[in-house]
């Protein structure tokens, strides 16, 4: 049954951050088709030399390709949200706009689409791949041939969203700037209230929930931060039904919008 709610005529509206990433997705398989059969790269992803062509996995609406200016990275849908990462740069890129890619599109991958889990491997002799991916969050799970067909060792890797959310620096400035809004309503409402308690971990969760309710992932989100929240002690945060964007954190009432948040009531 929905829940009846009460709002106030008088609501404190805060913007929300620029939620803008520097990687585009995309259903044109050109650039990284281009990279894929490159001389350099091409050999790094066995099966032989024959040349690739990645647009029908790109165009793929089940799949994500998320690209940059000199390349990025191609998620293959292995269903129940598990995605299968490839990663295609052009030689001689820079390892540190590798990474500042690959993090935006972690930042997407978690928020923007239904995955949970994503999945890669690194040959074992391709020492820079293996350094980036475990940069990037990802565990090794273990090591095995990279196919059937392919005698050569690899690491296989695993990064599941609950160590994405408590990794992501974009996640902990957007859950700092909701405890400080937070306060600033109160303050604002006259609620006396202790400051808020800068918990870093606590900052990461709120960060990923509202990353991922601002992309329209509300079962997501309150799944991601309500299991947490049971394990540590934080009270849920809970979707009003029949209220659309109406939020219940607790000690605040919310309408989250597409551009910003606007405060309710403070507790």
């Amino acid at each position: 049954m929905a829940i009846e709610v009460t709002i106030p005529t008088q609501r404190l509206r805060y913007p929300l951050p620029d939620l803008a990433l520097p990687v585009r997705r995309t259903v044109d398989g050109g650039l990284l088709t281009r990279i894929a059969n490159h001389p350099e790269v091409r050999p790094w992803l066995g099966g032989g030399l024959a040349p690739l062509d990645l647009s029908g996995h790109c165009a793929d609406p089940r799949n994500v390709a998320l690209v940059g200016d000199r390349g990025g990275f191609l998620c293959l849908n292995l269903g129940a949200g598990r995605f299968d990462v490839h990663t295609l740069f052009e030689p001689g890129t820079a390892s540190a706009e590798i990474l500042a890619t690959m993090r935006a599109s972690l930042d997407y991958v978690f928020g923007a689409t239904e995955a949970e889990t994503l999945v890669t491997k690194v040959a074992e002799t391709h020492a820079q791949a293996d350094i980036l991916t475990r940069r990037a969050g990802f565990t090794k799970l273990y090591r095995a041939p990279l196919s059937a067909q392919d005698p050569e060792y690899a690491g296989y890797y695993q990064l599941r969203i609950e160590a994405w959310a408590q990794d992501s620096e974009r996640m902990r400035n957007l859950g700092l700037w909701f405890h400080l809004q937070i306060d600033h309503a109160r303050d604002a409402a006259g609620v006396v209230h202790a400051p808020h308690a800068f918990v870093a971990a606590h900052d990461q969760q709120v960060g990923a929930a509202i990353w991922l309710l601002a992309h329209g992932y509300e079962s997501k989100a309150l799944c991601l931060y309500n299991h947490w929240a049971a394990s540590t002690g934080y009270a849920p945060l809970t979707l009003l039904d029949g209220a659309g964007t109406l939020l219940d954190t607790g000690d605040a009432l919310l309408d989250l919008q597409p551009a910003a948040m606007e405060v309710l009531s403070c507790r």
